[in-house]
């Protein structure tokens, strides 16, 4: 019976060494794994770190260019009152350009006769 005892607490014994051995080399195994996985997350922190720096420098930029736009837009339309208050008939050119008839000129900016005409053929197709 002691035979008995020893042949399977020798079996017990073996079937636990391969047991741990197979552990060991699992728990080495996923330790690699975890090591390459972490090296990923990392290089995707500082992917993610470098992305973050480019959106606050093209903010930035984009940022810069809106005031400038708002500037040139303010000069643009300072320089457009300032034309148009420098020459009175730009109103009336519009309307020819846009084919107002002789009469319209007449009656909407109270010019007489003849100086629709003369405006119709300075900067129109012809008399209406």
């Amino acid at each position: 019976m002691t035979s008995l005892f020893l042949i399977v607490l020798a079996h017990v014994t073996v079937t636990v060494v391969v047991m741990l051995l197979w552990l060991a080399r699992t728990y080495t195994k996923l330790k690699g794994e975890l090591q390459v996985l972490q090296n990923i997350v990392q290089k995707n922190d500082q992917y993610l770190a470098g992305l973050s720096s480019s959106a606050l420098a093209a903010d930035s930029r984009l940022a810069f260019i809106d005031e400038q736009l708002k500037g040139l837009s303010a000069k643009l339309s300072a320089f457009q009152q300032n034309e148009q208050s420098a020459n009175p008939y730009n109103a009336i050119i519009q309307k020819i350009r846009h084919g107002a008839s002789v009469e319209e000129l007449m009656r909407d900016c109270s010019l007489c006769r003849d100086e629709a005409v003369l405006l119709m053929r300075l900067h129109g197709s012809g008399p209406g």
